[in-house]
């Protein structure tokens, strides 16, 4: 009986985790493409002058920025769907915050999400918890760019003045940074097996 628990959980991680490379590979390489874009473009419009270059590049530092959060929460969203599937499918058990953390969903069904860089912390915690692997996010100057990365994102959707839809080259750097800080991260688990 066991053994076919086992079995059973083996099947459901392995078809769970191939969906969310699924994801995260469909993801990543729309950002990369943007951000390698991008950054194509800053370098052949680096010798115009700053208004007109930044005018230009707008579109591509805010898309970038955008798509690098929306990427981010994606597969947060992707690892704690499977995080909650694996733990209901384990002898593991959750308290009822970690559950509606998981879901997304409080105990009455209503809505409950935690802002990204919260939601990062916790699904990493809990996707490691459930397969019982050690995982630690550095809070670093990686994470001080990421948290920077997030507030542009803020500011740009959600833009109190012109000032707030505005990005730097630095900006743009800091994002494609948390880019690849990101990737990283996910990375860690490629390599914990």
């Amino acid at each position: 009986m066991k053994q076919n628990k086992n079995q059973n959980l083996e099947k459901i991680y392995f078809s769970e985790m191939d969906e969310l490379i699924k994801i995260i590979s469909i993801l990543l390489k729309d950002l990369k493409r943007i951000i390698d874009q991008s950054n194509k473009k800053v370098a052949e419009l680096e010798q115009k002058s700053e208004g007109v270059f930044l005018d230009e590049q707008g579109t591509w530092f805010r898309q970038a920025n955008r798509i690098t959060i929306s990427t981010v929460e994606a597969i947060c969203f992707k690892m704690k769907q499977i995080t909650l599937l694996l733990f209901d499918h384990s002898n593991k058990t959750l308290s009822q915050k970690e559950r509606e953390k998981l879901s997304e969903r409080k105990l009455n069904g209503t809505p409950f999400y935690l802002k990204t860089k919260d939601n990062v912390k916790f699904s990493f915690k809990m996707f490691a918890k459930v397969l019982g692997i050690p995982f630690e996010i550095k809070y670093n100057k990686d994470w001080a760019n990421f948290l920077k990365v997030i507030n542009k994102r803020n500011n740009l959707t959600h833009p109190k003045s012109e000032n707030d839809l505005k990005m730097s080259v630095k900006e743009h750097r800091n994002t494609a940074n948390a880019f690849y800080w990101f990737g990283n991260l996910i990375n860690q688990f490629k390599t914990v097996q």
